[in-house]
């Protein structure tokens, strides 16, 4: 879906409405800020697509993705999580930032905004399909040098979450998972087994 997206700037947002869809405001402000002037005008219209059409939007802003963090908002009143799901959060992010990346605080928020280049580029080589698959996007950012912002949002924990549902035995499973994948981006990328392309 991100890849046949056709927008300057495109959203990712997860389907239970857990996040205001409003703070896409408070990101794309926050993103805007890091644009260089220069860079927030179309170039020029030479660029093409892959059908040979003219499309001088898709260079118009810089590689950059806005991240939309619970990590900002975990002392607030604003936010309302149950105590196992701080608890996967904080062990989750020690493994992240030990075997990933420690760019972002909150990678799992389903909230996050992309310029188009840098969704064709981080979309483009992306290989996990399941729930760490946020890890391996940030952890590319890291590699290809776009710069990321993380930026608090209004969240609520959603009746029906697929984490909190099912046996404690499923929520080992589904957290043994996400630590396998983690171990599989650190290991692939760093002995250049996966590659990336638009180096």
């Amino acid at each position: 879906g991100m890849l046949r997206s056709n927008g300057e700037l495109v959203l990712m947002a997860d389907a239970d409405g857990a996040t205001e869809i409003s703070d896409v405001l408070k990101i794309l402000s926050s993103l805007m800020e890091m644009v260089p002037e220069d860079k927030s005008n179309n170039r020029n219209g030479d660029n093409h697509n892959r059908n040979g059409t003219s499309s001088s939007s898709i260079h118009r802003f810089p590689p950059l993705v806005g991240v939309g963090s619970r990590a900002h908002l975990q002392n607030s009143s604003k936010i309302e999580r149950t105590q196992i799901r701080t608890f996967l959060m904080h062990g989750f992010h020690f493994c992240v930032s030990n075997l990933c990346s420690d760019k972002v605080k909150d990678t799992q928020c389903g909230f996050k905004l992309f310029t188009r280049v840098a969704a064709l580029q981080l979309f483009s080589n992306l290989h996990l399909e399941r729930w760490a698959f946020d890890i391996e996007l940030i952890a590319m950012t890291d590699l290809l040098d776009i710069p990321v912002l993380e930026v608090g949002v209004n969240w609520k924990e959603v009746d029906g979450s697929k984490l909190d549902t099912g046996s404690k035995l499923n929520l080992i499973l589904v957290s043994v998972g996400m630590l396998r994948d983690m171990l599989c981006v650190r290991l692939c990328y760093s002995m250049g087994i996966w590659k990336l392309k638009h180096r």
